[in-house]
């Protein structure tokens, strides 16, 4: 079998097995390849120390030709090895120095790195400092053994000097020293080392590197190099890891300046992969666009889910409730037919969704109240405000009184958007509530009375709807004795109170003439009420030059 090993030049690992590790006689095989397997015998020559060392091989072939073969040895190889072999690297160093070669070195720095520790990296560096001052090109083994050695005590700044050095001698990058190279780059996390590797792979190499090399490399990379990256590895037939892709769509959803042009690329190279229906790969996706504000191409990736995550679900809804109501409705639909409890949140934003349609939205606003009901969110606060605001809102007042008194009756203090939605609500009602209307105001706690303009706003527009306008300018005169700015609804509603009383409050809406046209001289509402106050209390000559 040795014979016929010998006959191709490669010993493999299990004749190797059989053979005493360091009796150095009678192969040109050094005990730095015995780990590889398959061993070139080629690559050694008679200029080193090492061409004279043998194995003692217990095969016949082998015993046959050791007598003849020690006769030419040289007489110091033997005495270098058993140096190297017992770490006496002082003593093997000044032999080494007496004549230098390149697989001489490879011996030493190999056992220097079985040595491990400070002084063994010091007498390595030794020994490539002087194959350098000598010219003697380093081989890729060499340097990645320099390098393990390097990382092995945390010297990750010297293996990428090794790097640099691999450039511009112009060595063959392999395996063995990218692998080292890229943990190198992970633990200094040197992008710009990272980013050279990087041109090194995609400028052509002839290996593969293993997927842990990949690894490390691509934790440095930016999004846009990353996705170069994988490529690549997608070329060599390397799986890809979910992990690359939610990291850096998380990094798109971050960046949002770089994220369009990245996004795509990473999006697009995703298609290509079995990782391409991926749910929590596709949840990110969604999260993505709709950061950058494409609401459409987020809805589209998420019907691709078949099973959207609860965050992409209250993320879409949030998003989709303001300027697509109708989507924002579809997604809530999916959600429930997939048996998925809207979160708190999700529930109020749906609410608003219901108040952008409108009326004709009412129905769904009842289906989604009896869906809160079901889930037992009946007694939130924020949710029963958003209920209030939209039964008003899409013409059902008297359901926002009803919920104000089923927050009485079960504790629930009410908040300043309750009292706000109740107001509204009796507004809207007219006269027939008007004690409803008393009764909420001095319900109001009388600290947000003094400072509160929207409080106190609503209350105006409520008395002047139902009747009571002497109340709501008793309550703007109030304001104004106590600095309290009014805002345009405050106007508004103190302006029907004016035009309800008619000529006798004519001094008091020209006064309300002149903050309409310091502050609010565009607003088209307050103009029209305006011309309406003006008619009302017997001055239409005015109306119709405001008009």
């Amino acid at each position: 079998m040795a014979q016929r090993c010998l006959q191709f030049r490669f010993i493999p690992t299990p004749v190797l097995r059989r053979v005493p590790f360091f009796k150095l006689v009678n192969t040109n095989i050094a005990p730095i390849d015995i780990h590889f397997g398959l061993l070139p015998l080629q690559k050694f020559t008679s200029s080193s120390l090492g061409f004279q060392a043998r194995f003692f091989c217990q095969t016949a072939q082998l015993d046959q030709d050791n007598n003849e073969k020690k006769k030419s040895r040289h007489p110091s190889a033997e005495r270098f090895l058993t140096l190297c072999k017992e770490h006496h690297f002082d003593e093997a160093f000044k032999m080494f120095q007496d004549r230098p070669t390149l697989f001489d070195a490879e011996i030493l720095i190999w056992n220097c790195k079985l040595k491990g520790g400070q002084s063994s990296l010091e007498t390595a560096f030794e020994v490539y400092k002087l194959i350098k001052e000598k010219s003697i090109k380093p081989t890729p083994y060499l340097l990645s053994t320099l390098a393990t050695l390097c990382n092995s005590l945390y010297k990750f700044e010297t293996t990428l000097t090794l790097f640099h050095d691999l450039q511009e001698r112009r060595v063959k990058m392999e395996s063995s020293c990218f692998t080292q190279f890229a943990y190198a780059v992970l633990e200094s996390q040197d992008q710009n080392v990272a980013k050279k590797l990087l041109d090194v792979l995609i400028g052509g190499v002839d290996f593969t590197p293993i997927t842990q090399s990949c690894d490390n490399l691509i934790h440095c990379l930016e999004t846009k190099e990353a996705v170069l990256l994988m490529q690549f590895m997608l070329e060599k037939g390397m799986d890809l890891n979910k992990r690359y892709f939610l990291i850096f769509f998380q990094h798109c959803i971050d960046d949002e300046q770089n994220a369009h042009n990245h996004g795509e690329a990473l999006f697009t190279l995703l298609q290509s992969t079995p990782l391409k229906s991926d749910p929590d790969i596709l949840n990110c996706v969604v999260k993505m666009y709709m950061r950058r504000g494409l609401h459409n191409e987020a809805y589209n990736v998420f019907e691709m889910l078949e099973q959207p995550s609860v965050i992409t679900y209250s993320y879409l809804i949030s998003l989709l409730s303001k300027d697509q109501p109708e989507k924002c409705l579809r997604v809530y639909d999916k959600m429930i037919a997939n048996n998925i409890s809207p979160e708190k949140i999700t529930f109020t934003e749906v609410l608003s969704a219901i108040l952008s349609l409108g009326p004709s939205a009412l129905e769904k606003g009842k289906q989604i109240h009896q869906h809160i009901i079901r889930h037992k969110l009946d007694t939130n606060k924020k949710i029963l405000n958003s209920l209030m605001q939209m039964y008003h809102t899409c013409g059902e007042p008297n359901k926002t009184i009803e919920l104000f008194d089923y927050m009485i009756t079960n504790n629930i203090s009410p908040s300043k958007p309750s009292y706000l939605n109740i107001l509204l609500a009796i507004s809207y009602l007219g006269p027939s509530e008007l004690e409803k209307g008393i009764q909420i105001h001095q319900q109001i706690p009388q600290h947000k009375l003094d400072t509160d303009v929207m409080l106190l706003s609503a209350l105006i527009q409520m008395y002047a709807k139902c009747d009571e306008p002497n109340k709501s300018i008793e309550l703007y005169d109030h304001m104004i004795a106590n600095n309290i700015k009014p805002n345009n609804y405050t106007l508004s509603g103190t302006l029907t109170a004016i035009s309800s009383l008619g000529p006798s409050e004519l001094e008091n809406g020209k006064q309300i003439h002149q903050v309409i046209t310091q502050n609010f001289s565009s607003d088209i509402k307050l103009l029209t009420a305006l011309v309406q106050m003006y008619n009302n209390c017997g001055d239409p000559n005015k109306s119709i030059e405001l008009y």
